[in-house]
């Protein structure tokens, strides 16, 4: 690696970085991924967290996982974003379907008759959680 520094192949940061992540099998395919461009900038970042996380955790004993390879953790990274990705879809699902709800609600409370058939039911309050959102 040092050899790559001096040579201005990879920045000295980068290099600091990817050798205090642990093993030599981790630098080795930590440096391959960054030379072929698979692991730059944030990616190479989120890698570094998600393995000191995983390290950390195996230390406190909450979690039985396996030491993984180099190779290995960039594939649980890609698999990490991917999940974060569909979860950030399903956020927004839910986000778009809330707005339409709400707003059904707002329609219907502001129709008087609507209103009227409500509190002749006795349903004449609202959670107030559902209040405050209709504000």
């Amino acid at each position: 690696m040092i050899e790559r520094v001096e040579a201005g192949a990879i920045p000295l940061s980068i290099a600091v970085k990817i050798a205090t992540t642990g093993s030599n099998e981790v630098q080795r395919a930590l440096t391959t991924a960054y030379n072929n461009g698979e692991v730059r900038g944030a990616k190479l970042r989120s890698v570094q967290r998600l393995i000191v996380r995983r390290k950390a955790a195996r230390r406190t004993g909450s979690t039985h996982a396996p030491d993984l390879t180099g190779r290995e953790w960039i594939q649980e990274y890609e698999l990490q974003t991917v999940k974060q990705r569909e979860l950030l879809k399903r956020a927004s699902v839910v986000h778009e379907r809330l707005a339409i709800l709400t707003s059904a609600i707002k329609r219907l409370l502001a129709d008087r008759h609507f209103v009227e058939i409500l509190r002749g039911e006795g349903l004449d309050s609202i959670p107030e959680q559902l209040g405050a959102r209709l504000r």
